[in-house]
């Protein structure tokens, strides 16, 4: 039996047929979220954008508009802006459309992989996808930016990366791992250069509503924020919510489990000799994609939408041995099906407690550590693609 037994369907690996699932899927999300009244996180997104527009204090508590407390940098609501201005609910589909419609956009821009294989990577990231923009999250746009990063780097677009690496960080702390692409390309100085330049755009861009002193002002209070550091939430979806779960680690323990990690990526830089080859730069993509949701300590189910990305991409490149046919439709199951519903919510509530998503992405970031630590030159050469799991040759 083949993994994937999809002769008969052949039209759903066509391009088109990949936005057209993915923009019906995403619409019945996002009418059921409306219709449901669930959208406290655009609702906090765009009253902060008018709160910004109004020089008042974005992070101040405003009960009477959204719950919860407005976390992201003072640069977040300048950026949302061409969504965040429009009428609310326009700006809802529009925002959510924009983040899930990128993602087979820039998939589909991938050299040296068939159509049919993006299109198996596509499907196999939906419903992560479609989980994580139920709730307006911001991920799937992160996720977004780490791939356009990397695909301007392989086109040596080194301005355009600079710019999507540098937003992804003034949206979320922690894309700032995906700058670590840079030291796989040539002319890195002039790189950093770029980015550090990113970075101050960005990072003024508030200035075209508040003064400098404002702008200050607002990125104290954000610096205050991102200083009072929750420490391991619980149930968080990460491998220190697994260390915690089961070994009951304390808060200070994560930066311990945090640090192991970031040593155990450092490992990745140490056959310089291969960064020439496609393949080990994709398979250090799909590292980045799945680590920032390992190894960040509030992970959250939405988080992973990022780290499937990485899985999708790797998968593809893998011979159809007896070990992954069995392997994959587990991982499915454990790592997406039964953490939404309609499974059970007993079973979702388990899931939770010990992190048990988590666990699935972890054996696969560790299997393609090991396979870019030890497999032989020829493994990451374009012509090793030939010997590959070429999944849509058999359709």
């Amino acid at each position: 039996m083949q993994l994937f037994s999809i002769k008969k369907i052949t039209f759903l690996l066509q391009q088109k047929t990949v936005y057209t699932i993915y923009f019906i899927t995403l619409a019945a999300i996002n009418l059921a979220t409306v219709f449901a009244g669930k959208m406290n996180t655009w609702n906090i997104y765009r009253s902060v954008f008018w709160h910004f527009v109004k020089h008042d204090d974005i992070y101040k508590a405003y009960p009477a508009e959204f719950g919860d407390q407005y976390q992201y940098s003072p640069s977040f609501p300048a950026l949302l802006a061409p969504f965040a201005c429009l009428p609310n609910y326009i700006g809802y589909f529009l925002w959510n459309n924009a983040s899930m419609l990128l993602i087979p956009f820039l998939i589909f821009k991938f050299r040296h992989f068939s159509i049919k294989q993006k299109a198996i990577i596509c499907y196999f990231s939906l419903l992560e996808m479609l989980v994580c923009l139920q709730g307006t999250q911001t991920n799937v746009m992160i996720a977004n930016l780490i791939l356009l990063s990397f695909l301007c780097f392989e086109n040596k677009q080194q301005w355009l990366a600079a710019f999507a690496l540098a937003a992804g960080i003034y949206i979320k702390i922690y894309p700032v791992v995906a700058v670590s692409l840079f030291l796989l390309y040539p002319n890195k100085i002039n790189f950093l250069s770029k980015f550090f330049v990113a970075m101050v755009v960005l990072g003024a861009l508030p200035l075209i509503i508040y003064s400098p002193a404002e702008l200050g002002i607002m990125y104290s209070k954000w610096f205050v924020i991102m200083k009072e550091d929750p420490g391991v939430i619980p149930g968080s979806i990460s491998l220190t919510g697994v260390m915690q779960a089961y070994f009951n680690i304390s808060d200070s323990s994560k930066l311990i489990v945090q640090f192991i990690g970031v040593a155990i990526f450092c490992l990745m830089y140490i056959r310089t000799n291969l960064f020439k080859e496609y393949y080990y730069r994709i398979y250090f993509l799909c590292s980045i994609l799945i680590w920032v949701a390992l190894f960040n300590h509030v992970s959250e189910i939405t988080t992973y939408c990022i780290a499937i990305c990485g899985v999708g991409l790797w998968l593809v490149h893998q011979k159809q041995t007896k070990a992954i046919k069995i392997f994959i439709p587990l991982f499915v199951l454990i790592a997406t099906v039964l953490s939404v519903d309609p499974t059970p919510r007993f079973v979702i509530k388990y899931i939770y407690e010990h992190s048990l998503k988590t666990v699935p992405f972890a054996i696969i970031w560790f299997c393609i550590l090991y396979q870019m630590l030890t497999k032989k030159q020829e493994f990451f050469k374009l012509t090793s693609q030939q010997n590959s799991l070429q999944i849509t040759n058999r359709f």
